[in-house]
This record gives C-alpha cells, sequence and structure tokens, in this order.
C-alpha cells in the first residue's frame, strides 16, 4: 500500500471517545492496562497479558491471563479470546517470526490481596501455533521487564530483571541471551551484558542489537547501548532524545528493516538513523509502559499503557501515522 492510501484508509477508521479517557482509532482494550506487550501479525494485532491494578499493586486479581487478536482491517471488529497462557503476566515480550507468534518470559502473580507478596519471573519461551500455545526450549534463567530486537532468525533478550518470590530482593540481570530460531538444533546463548537495567524497550537497527531507556536503583539513564553480533561487543549509541527526569523509563519501541522507532511518555515518536534520533510522530496521547507495534511501513500502534501520574491506565489503541 502506497503512503496516500495509507492515510486514506487511516481516515475510514472509527474514532472513538471516553470520558476521561484518550480516544481510540481501533477497538478499545477489553479494559484499560500496561506492562502489556503486542505485535503484529499480517493484518492483526496481539495483545498477551497486562497490569491494572495501579502502581506497585501486583496481586493474582490486577494482572491478565489473556491473549488477544484484532482484525485491523474491520472497523468494526472487537477482541477476539484466544487460548489465554494459564497464568497471569506481566512484563513479557511477544514477537512474530515465520508467520507465528512468539512469547519470552514475563513476571506472573501466585498471591491475592491481603496475602504476602509472592512474584515470579518466568523463563518461558512459547510459540502460539494451531490456536494452542507450545513451549519450546525455556531460556537460560527467568527474564521479565526485557526487551527484544531480531537481527535475521535471531532473537536477542536483553535488561531486565528476575525475581523469585519476595519482590524486594529483585536481581538485575548480568547477562543477556539469544538465540537462531532458524536452526531446529540450536539452543540459547549466553552473553556477558556489562550494565544493569529494567523496564527497557529495544528493537534491530543496522545489524545491531539495542537496548534503550529503563530504570536501574531509582536512576534513569539516557545512555544507549547495542550489541554487534559480528565483533560480539557493546557499544554506546546517541543518547536518547527525552526530557524531564525519568528519560526513557517504561519507553516502548518496535523496528522493521528501515529504522527503530522509539516512543516514551513525552509523547513525540523518534526514529534513530545514522545521524541520531528523528521526530516522526506524534501520540494524541503520550504515555509510558506500554507497547508500541508497527503495521506497514507508516502506522505505529499503541496500545495500553498510563500517563505515569495520577489517570490510571489506558485502554484506547492508537494509531500514529509516520512522517517519511
Amino acid at each position: 500500500m502506497n503512503r496516500s492510501s495509507f492515510i486514506t484508509s487511516l481516515a475510514a477508521v472509527a474514532l472513538t471517545g471516553c470520558a476521561g479517557g484518550p480516544p481510540s482509532d481501533y477497538a478499545r482494550l477489553p479494559h484499560p492496562a500496561n506492562a502489556l506487550t503486542t505485535t503484529v501479525l499480517g493484518d492483526d494485532l496481539y495483545v498477551l497479558g497486562g497490569h491494572h491494578g495501579g502502581a506497585h499493586a501486583s496481586a493474582i486479581e490486577d494482572m491478565d491471563d489473556v491473549f488477544l487478536r484484532l482484525d485491523l482491517t474491520d472497523p468494526g471488529a472487537t477482541w477476539e479470546h484466544l487460548e489465554a497462557p494459564g497464568e497471569v503476566v506481566q512484563q513479557a515480550t511477544i514477537f512474530t517470526y515465520a508467520g507465528e507468534v512468539h512469547r519470552i518470559g514475563g513476571l506472573t502473580s501466585t498471591y491475592t490481596s491481603g496475602e504476602d507478596k509472592d512474584l515470579w519471573t518466568l523463563d518461558r519461551h512459547s510459540v502460539f501455533r494451531d490456536g494452542t500455545w507450545v513451549e519450546l526450549e525455556p531460556l537460560p534463567e527467568s527474564r521479565a521487564s526485557h526487551a527484544i530486537a531480531q537481527i535475521g532468525d535471531r532473537v536477542y533478550v536483553m535488561g531486565g530483571w528476575v525475581i523469585e518470590g519476595d519482590p524486594d530482593d529483585f536481581v538485575y540481570v548480568e547477562e543477556f541471551f539469544w538465540k537462531d530460531l532458524g536452526d531446529p538444533d540450536a539452543t540459547w546463548q549466553t552473553e556477558e551484558q556489562p550494565f544493569q537495567v529494567r523496564d527497557v524497550c529495544g528493537g534491530a537497527y543496522g545489524g545491531r542489537a539495542w537496548l534503550l531507556g529503563g530504570m536501574r536503583s531509582g536512576v534513569f539513564p539516557k545512555i544507549t547501548r547495542a550489541w554487534d553480533p559480528e565483533t560480539g561487543s557493546w557499544s554506546e549509541g546517541p543518547e536518547l532524545p527525552s526530557q524531564g527526569g525519568l528519560n526513557g523509563f517504561g519507553c516502548a519501541a518496535d523496528a522493521n528493516d528501515e529504522a527503530l522507532y522509539l516512543t516514551h511518555r513525552n509523547g513525540t515518536v523518534f526514529s534513530l538513523d545514522d545521524d541520531g534520533w528523528e521526530p516522526v510522530g506524534d501520540m494524541r496521547q503520550p504515555r509510558t509502559f506500554h507497547s508500541v507495534s508497527l503495521r506497514g511501513e507508516h502506522e505505529l500502534i499503541a496500545v495500553g499503557g498510563s500517563d505515569g501520574d495520577t489517570n490510571g491506565e489506558f485502554d484506547a489503541v492508537e494509531s500514529i501515522v509516520l512522517d517519511d
């Protein structure tokens, strides 16, 4: 689809309002949520998990055990509930490979309100195949609040944390993993990650796996880092184009063959090129702890999230037209 046809098709999408919340270009989520994960496969948008209990609430009833699909070509479409993961989950990642949706890691809860907190990061790698989740080789260690990047057949799992019971005993990870999904005999490989950060986003650009934003011990770095699989080394990239002390904390990103796109709480969409970060669009509703997914070359879809302040989570699904 060319750019003019794309913009015309967007104009046909119904725009709905919501009292106290942002407008939505597609069907709203079943309820407001953040810390969810999304991907686009063909013309379908997929959503897995999420959190809706307000900041720092993490009981079972505050998380979602859902896997949803929405037909983006049908203005009247509603969310289809597919087979759920079988456990409440937030801070996971999903992505597409070879025409299937894959899931990596996440954080689950095993307690209800009033009980002692009991949270566990997950080592799951599974694929949604023939209408059901099929478990693949698990990660070498559990991960949540991480980012992924895809370079060819390889998927990279970077950043994040590990929790095993008491959330106050969390550990920032010091290693990252990668796997060649095109090789049926491949296993997960482990590499050193000489920095620690969670609540990150990332993607691939220029043949490197990029890790953006995040937080460590109340510090919100503007440094960006990239792993080069050819040299087997990390390097620093252009600083985040952020304003305000939280920088890229709770950012969201996605990438295609042409660019890596970044969004965070100031609402501007940036792309990374050889000259650094360039603004290429704006969200009508700035948000954080949301998810974004590319559809084609000119549309970025932002799902859920919150304003990072007092207005709670969002259910809006916003379409952002990207500049050339």
